[in-house]
């Protein structure tokens, strides 16, 4: 439900900014401006993304979807954070919001590197168990007969 929600403050940011403020007869407030609408349409839309990614771990779906999802999320949230930074526009957010913007960032990355290299330990164990019982299978087939190795002669 929340990330739907996101979701709808995101259209609703994105809207504003490419019908409503051309509307407007005069120079728009900060709060108004294109650059900030689309800020938060970017925050809202990582917001999301990360409601998502909250429920796929806790869905325990694989691991490559989850890295794919938290993936998508710090990308949402890079983006955001380089609008938020923008010289502009700076001034205007709480100074709180960069490091938590980077924060989130860097933690979403950091999930999506863990999902994705458990992703592949897993492919690889299983690679090496299949790989183990065609060894195992082939350590069990019959063996030359001995009186064949015992006949042989060497020059």
């Amino acid at each position: 439900m929340g990330a739907k929600l996101f979701q709808q403050a995101a259209g609703i940011f994105d809207h504003l900014k490419t019908c409503v403020i051309g509307l407007i007869n005069q120079e728009p407030t900060p709060d108004i401006a294109p650059e900030t609408l689309g800020t938060l349409s970017v925050l809202m839309l990582a917001q999301a993304q990360e409601a998502f990614f909250r429920k796929t771990v806790r869905d325990t779906m694989r691991d490559a979807v989850v890295a794919k999802v938290a993936n998508q999320a710090q990308d949402f949230y890079a983006d955001a954070l380089r609008l938020i930074q923008v010289d502009s526009m700076k001034d205007y957010w709480p100074k709180g919001w960069v490091s938590l913007v980077a924060g989130k960032q860097a933690y979403l990355h950091a999930m999506a590197e863990f999902y994705r290299s458990s992703n592949t330990t897993s492919r690889r164990h299983s690679t090496i168990s299949s790989s183990n019982r065609r060894l195992r299978s082939h350590l069990k087939a019959p063996r030359v007969p001995p009186t064949l190795a015992t006949t042989h002669t060497s020059p």
